[in-house]
């Protein structure tokens, strides 16, 4: 599958967060760890929880319609 590149803006906290994530997993001895790759575990691991919680364990798949720009008012 080709990558695509993508732009996501999260809170400067939650961004640091991640980021001394990354680094704790290097120090502990896995210095090649990544952002890139914090971010796709990340991702993956919460596509997993909507598809449990949300599509009756089912895999989510096929065509998605684009999503409205912006932040949501409840967010």
């Amino acid at each position: 599958m080709a990558e695509r590149q993508s732009t996501v803006n999260v809170p400067r906290a939650l961004l640091e967060r991640a980021r001394k994530a990354v680094l704790i997993v290097r120090d502990a001895g896995n210095p090649s760890y990544s952002m890139a790759r914090f971010t796709r575990e990340a991702f993956t691991a919460k596509i997993a929880e909507i598809e449990r919680v949300y599509n009756a364990g089912r895999a989510i798949v096929g065509e998605s319609r684009p999503l409205k720009a912006g932040r949501p008012t409840n967010e």
